[in-house]
């Protein structure tokens, strides 16, 4: 399982386009973004989209942003926020004790290539979050960094990498073939 998080204009829908080309058609690929869970437990939208045997979730954007964008956003209350904290390092062990690879990358880029590629997308394809980041970076970045270090673990590790350029995704695609080849032997076919 790959989960791309970032900064709005960091790139993470294209790395997970990139990537996702680069697995198929050795590796059965799915990409998923979070949706709302129904009044379902906060990581049961998660849970219930975990991959099967031999498949590959790529995760554009994922459980993180409860401890980001919908913590600086006021969408969920501190103590929803504090409980993710408590919650993220059981889920991810449960993950690696039931042999589900995880690999956490945090796309970065200077503030000056994020304006320009938030200032690049088409007016109508801003959102309030995009224009809520752009009017406040240092809130955004401030949630972003105790994010990191509160759920950064030796068992599932967040991997920071600059995003400024086109060659982050082949460093992503070349870090990601060599952990399913490591945790699994090789492509799988279904």
């Amino acid at each position: 399982m790959v989960l791309f998080e970032g900064l709005d204009g960091a790139g993470k829908t294209a790395a997970a386009a990139a990537l996702r080309s680069a697995l198929e058609p050795a590796y059965r690929v799915r990409v998923e973004r979070p949706t709302p869970a129904g009044g379902a437990p906060w990581l049961a939208r998660f849970v219930r989209l975990l991959p099967a045997s031999g498949e590959t979730v790529i995760w554009d954007r994922s459980w993180y942003h409860r401890a980001t964008v919908e913590r600086v956003m006021g969408f969920t209350r501190a103590a929803d926020v504090e409980a993710f904290f408590q919650e993220v390092p059981h889920f991810e062990d449960a993950l690696a004790t039931h042999r589900i690879a995880l690999m956490k990358f945090w796309l970065h880029v200077d503030p000056r290539t994020r304006a320009r590629r938030l200032a690049e997308r088409p007016p109508q394809a801003l959102t309030d979050i995009d224009r809520h980041t752009m009017a406040f970076p240092t809130l955004h970045q401030r949630a972003a960094e105790e994010m990191l270090a509160r759920t950064d673990s030796p068992r599932a590790p967040w991997l920071r990498l600059d995003a400024s350029t086109p060659a982050v995704h082949a460093i992503i695609a070349d870090l990601t073939l060599t952990t399913l080849r490591c945790s699994r032997g090789g492509p799988h076919d279904a």
